[in-house]
């Protein structure tokens, strides 16, 4: 089963592959694989590898995941570390089989709300999404994003 990585820098994302035989390290400091702007991550770095057929994570610095600081554990779809929230320097470890797609028709909406909350457009059965978690606002022909105050920030 192919895993990736979503890189997030700020306003772009990037998709990586991942290698069970080689991992992958992301962060600041020279010797990463995967270097972000230095200074950006304040040393923090994230690494990915296969141990006994099971992918594993090692954080080390200020890394973030689902609000608490991370730890060096098993990893599972889908789950984010978040290298520095007020930059949007973050990591996902996405494995295939935890990758949805679903359509939405935009076209007569002006604005809609993603989070947990009944009250939602969109409605994402997820803990690391809040309540009400952003919006999606069209300005003149663009749509925008907007955090609504999130504990894990939209990235």
């Amino acid at each position: 089963m192919p895993e990736w990585i979503r890189v997030y820098q700020g306003n772009q994302v990037e998709t990586v592959p991942l290698s069970p035989s080689t991992g992958l390290s992301f962060g600041d400091s020279a010797g990463t694989d995967y270097r972000f702007p230095e200074g950006s991550c304040g040393g923090s770095s994230v690494r990915f590898f296969v141990q006994n057929g099971v992918w594993q994570v090692v954080c080390r610095g200020n890394v973030m995941r689902d609000g608490l600081p991370a730890v060096s554990s098993p990893v599972h779809g889908g789950e984010l570390f978040v290298l520095n929230a007020a930059s949007h320097f973050a990591v996902q470890f996405i494995a295939e089989n935890t990758v949805e797609s679903t359509s939405f028709p935009l076209d007569q909406l002006p604005e809609l709300l993603i989070g947990r909350a009944p009250g939602c457009t969109i409605r994402l059965d997820e803990k690391r999404v809040s309540g009400s978690h952003a919006k999606l606002y069209r300005k003149g022909n663009e749509w925008r994003v907007c955090d609504n105050s999130s504990t894990n920030g939209t990235f």
